[in-house]
Parts: structure tokens; sequence; C-alpha cells
């Protein structure tokens, strides 16, 4: 046991000698923590808004329709976007949560989602297309196919007043995607 907490020991004083950055390496660490112009850019779909669903069921096929509601907040000192939807589904009342973010050592935009249609949360990646649009990419698992299905989300910034948001997948054994989700917010 001795020479257990004698090696731990050891590899503790010889990974903090080691691990001691530098200045520079301190200054980038630092700007690494600090939001950026992604962050501000995420900042852009904060508020209250009014939403409009479009639900498709089958391709084709006409969108079930409902409508619901989101508060948008930065959180953290402005690192994440917070967002707070409740609206309903075929009747039923449904909330969402999810948080985005931009991970400024990966370079790529995050999000955690999570809702009350299912017991699981999504966690995709994704980049900014252009000034007005990102995208993340992700995998869903789907048990009735016992395999997962590729999706997209798409966020577009209209105007400083509205934003579309659409949900597509590409299912197993599929070239073709298909969209599933789109909900059009507009600031109360």
């Amino acid at each position: 046991m001795k020479t257990l907490y004698k090696t731990f020991f050891f590899l503790s004083i010889t990974l903090t000698i080691f691990a001691q950055p530098d200045e520079k390496q301190m200054q980038e660490m630092m700007a690494m923590m600090m939001p950026g112009p992604e962050h501000e850019y995420l900042a852009k779909f904060e508020g209250s808004w009014k939403q409009h669903f479009k639900f498709y069921m089958t391709p084709g096929a006409e969108p079930v329709e409902s409508a619901g509601e989101s508060e948008n907040k930065m959180i953290l000192g402005g690192r994440f976007l917070q967002i707070t939807a409740t609206g309903e589904m075929m009747g039923q009342p449904t909330e969402g949560l999810s948080i985005l973010g931009y991970d400024n050592r990966l370079k790529v935009f995050t999000m955690y989602g999570f809702d009350t249609m299912g017991t699981y949360a999504i966690t995709p990646e994704g980049k900014r297309l252009d000034e007005n649009t990102f995208e993340y990419k992700g995998k869903n698992w789907e048990p009735q196919l016992n395999d997962y299905s590729d999706y997209r989300i798409l966020f577009k910034m209209i105007d400083e007043n509205s934003y579309i948001s659409e949900l597509y997948f590409i299912f197993p054994g599929q070239d073709k995607e298909v969209k599933m989700l789109e909900v059009l917010s507009t600031r109360k």
C-alpha cells in the first residue's frame, strides 16, 4: 500500500511540474473561456417568442399545426442560450429545454436538448452556414428500426423579430432526407 501511495505522490508532483502552463498558454486558456462572436450571434435569439409548429407526420401529407411559446435567455455569463419552450402536439401539452452554445476549443456549436416527448436527450454539433443560419447534425436511435437515423436542425434568423427552425431526418435504408418539423418563432 505504501508503494501505491508513493507512486501516486510521485505522479502528482510530476504532473504538477510538467503541466504548468507558460504565460502564452495561460492567455490562450483564458481567451478560450470567454464568450466570443459566436456567443454574440446566439444572443440574437434571446427574448420571448410565439411559436407556430408544423409537424410532418408522413412525407407528402399536410402538416399537423399547433402553437406554443418559448423564453430564450443567455446564461452563465453569455456562454449559453437556454431555450425553454411549451406547446402542444396532437392535443397533448409538451415542454422542451435546450441549451445551445459554442465550444471555443473545438470550434463547433453545441446543443443539449430534451423534451416531454421522450426520456432521452439529443446532443448534436453544428456550424454556421452563413450570417443568418447555423446547422446542427446528429444521430438518433430508432428503437422500432433497431438502428440510428441521421438528423439535422437548421436555425435561420429571418430578421430581428423572427426565426425559423427545421428538423430533417434520414432514416436507415433511405437516401433522401425527410422534413419532420418546422417552427416559426416571432418575437412577442
